[in-house]
Parts: C-alpha cells; sequence; structure tokens
C-alpha cells in the first residue's frame, strides 16, 4: 500500500475513533467480566467452604456410627449375658419360694422360715443406662440344721438358682445348745436332730429395661405344701407339723 495512503487512512480512522473511546470499551470490557468474575470466585469459594463443612461432618457421623456400632456390639454382649443370669426375669415370688423350698429341702435344713420384703425400684444415675431400673427385694431366713455346713451351701445354691443377683448382707449361725449323748445316740439312729441356729439378711436384684418385655423365670420343680408368695417354711416330713413365719 502506498505509505500516503495508508498515512491518510490512519489518520481518517483516528479522526473517526479517537483513542479515549478504545480506552473506554476495554474499561468496560474489563468491568463486565470483574462483574461475572469476582461473583462466581464468591460462590466457588462458598461452595468449597460448604464441602469443607459437609466433609468435617460426614467424618463426624462416621466416627459416631463406628462408636455406636462398637457400643451396640458391647451391650448385646452385656445383654446377652443379662439374659443369662436372669437379670431381666420378673421377681416372681411364689415361684422364688419353691425354689427357697426345693434347695432347703435338698440341703437337709431342719427348718426353714422365710419372709419377703417390700419391693423397691430404684432409677439407675447413668446416662448410659437410661431407661434400667433396679428392682430390690430383701428376704429374711431363720433356719435350723444339723450342721452349719448344711447352711451355708443352701444360700449359695440361692444365689445361683434365683434370677439376678442374691447378696447375703448379713448371717448369724449360732449352737442351740451344747451337743449331748442323747443327741449323738438320736443321729445315730438316723433322726434329725437341730444343733445349729441362724438367721440370715439378704437382698435379691434384678432389673427391667425400658422397653424389653420381662423373660419368665426358668421353670423350677413342684413346690412343696402350702407355699405362698409372700413367706412360707420348709413342712419336711421329720419335722411335725406346718409353721408359718
Amino acid at each position: 500500500m502506498n505509505p500516503s495512503l495508508r498515512d491518510r487512512l490512519l489518520a481518517l480512522y483516528r479522526s473517526d475513533h479517537p483513542l479515549w473511546l478504545l480506552l473506554g470499551c476495554n474499561l468496560a470490557l474489563v468491568t463486565v467480566l470483574f462483574a461475572f468474575l469476582i461473583p462466581w470466585q464468591e460462590d466457588m469459594a462458598a461452595m468449597r467452604a460448604g464441602l469443607e463443612r459437609d466433609l468435617v461432618r460426614i467424618r463426624g457421623e462416621i466416627g459416631k456410627a463406628e462408636t455406636d456400632l462398637a457400643r451396640i456390639d458391647r451391650d448385646g454382649e452385656t445383654f446377652g449375658h443379662l439374659l443369662e443370669k436372669g437379670w431381666l426375669s420378673p421377681q416372681d415370688r411364689l415361684a422364688a419360694a419353691r425354689i427357697i423350698e426345693r434347695v432347703g429341702d435338698e440341703h437337709g435344713l431342719v427348718r426353714l422360715d422365710y419372709q419377703f420384703q417390700p419391693e423397691k425400684h430404684l432409677a439407675v444415675n447413668d446416662p448410659q443406662m437410661r431407661g434400667v431400673t433396679i428392682v430390690e427385694t430383701g428376704i429374711q431366713f431363720t433356719f435350723q440344721a444339723v450342721l452349719d455346713s448344711d447352711i451355708l451351701p443352701a444360700l449359695a445354691r440361692l444365689q445361683y438358682e434365683l434370677p439376678g443377683s442374691l447378696d447375703i448382707e448379713g448371717i448369724s449361725l449360732a449352737r442351740r445348745k451344747p451337743l449331748e449323748l442323747a443327741d449323738l445316740l438320736a443321729l445315730e439312729a438316723g433322726e434329725t436332730v437341730p444343733l445349729v441356729d441362724g438367721t440370715a439378711s439378704l437382698m435379691w436384684r434384678t432389673l427391667t429395661v425400658e422397653g424389653t418385655p420381662p423373660v419368665p423365670m426358668a421353670p423350677v420343680s413342684p413346690p412343696g405344701p402350702a407355699a405362698s408368695a409372700d413367706s412360707g417354711i420348709l413342712p419336711f416330713a421329720r419335722l411335725p407339723g406346718n409353721h408359718r413365719s
């Protein structure tokens, strides 16, 4: 192109399109770009912060779920142990009376009087055991036996057979009288001679769990004659008469 013609055309363009107009267009374009870019950057930052919060929350929920699963496994074992030991069985006094009479008979106690105290319900002050209530019943025993070695095994057997826990809170044994020749002769003849008197205080404890049905006590042997739900005595053939405490 002819240099003179090019110069004339450039001069004409500059006269029709001043430099400020070109700069203004560029600034307008940059402003529009920033108007879209800055909110987009803010949205991206907010989205990233939200994702980070969600990630922290999800990690917390996963950790809580793992803790809950571990607790469920642990509580499942504990619950199975409670079921096995009869902790969730109701305190059936008539069934307990039958067990007491049978155990006393099997261990050769001459006489066994027992009295159930009023039942108490105690809440468990442990946040991890919400809905669990301890059921307590005191049992007072008075017995006669030939030897003190007949009494302790009988109580140990009751601790094994009654559901839940049976704790011995106090026991007292005493000789009824000095051993005499007549007593020895009676024993040699196969007679029963009560030589030991004793008393014992025991506490029977079971649990109730809110929302969990009670588990019936295991079947026991047929009861002895005339057992009541609240008190009774072992009416052995060798002991004339029937007595109540």
